[in-house]
């Protein structure tokens, strides 16, 4: 659980953080998410204000990570971030988790299976890579 009260109460400056350290932040919201341990804050909203803004990027662990918080979070939570995903496999910073590909095909089952229409070109180029020989970008 986070102790809120450590957390600032003012605006949050993330201008020196890289764009790698962003999409680690990244992963680690959408895990607090998924826990329930983070509601609203000045550090969540400028982390997913930066990632608007920005792009980050992921290391190939936090690119795994993020998929399963995802779908751990399922639909009804609203963690089908398809866009998110999609952008995890794209900025890579290494090569893909050999574990992704269930995750992933989990992902889109369950997007698919919620009528979860947000993200076509997403849910396109989740398609194209997953046809692809070996996975690969």
């Amino acid at each position: 659980m986070v102790d809120h009260t450590s957390l600032p109460a003012g605006p949050v400056d993330l201008s020196r953080v890289s764009d790698e350290e962003l999409g680690t932040l990244l992963v680690a919201v959408q895990e607090a998410k998924g826990r329930g341990d983070l509601g609203y804050s000045p550090v969540r909203y400028a982390i997913e204000t930066a990632v608007r803004e920005r792009q980050p990027r992921y290391t190939p662990d936090a690119c795994r990570r993020l998929f399963e918080a995802i779908v751990t979070r399922g639909p009804d939570a609203g963690g089908l971030n398809l866009t998110q995903a999609a952008g995890a496999l794209l900025r890579c910073t290494g090569p893909l988790p050999s574990d992704l590909v269930p995750l992933a095909d989990a992902l889109v089952a369950t997007a698919l299976e919620a009528g979860h229409r947000g993200a076509p070109y997403a849910l396109l180029a989740w398609r194209g890579w997953r046809g692809s020989p070996g996975c690969t970008r």
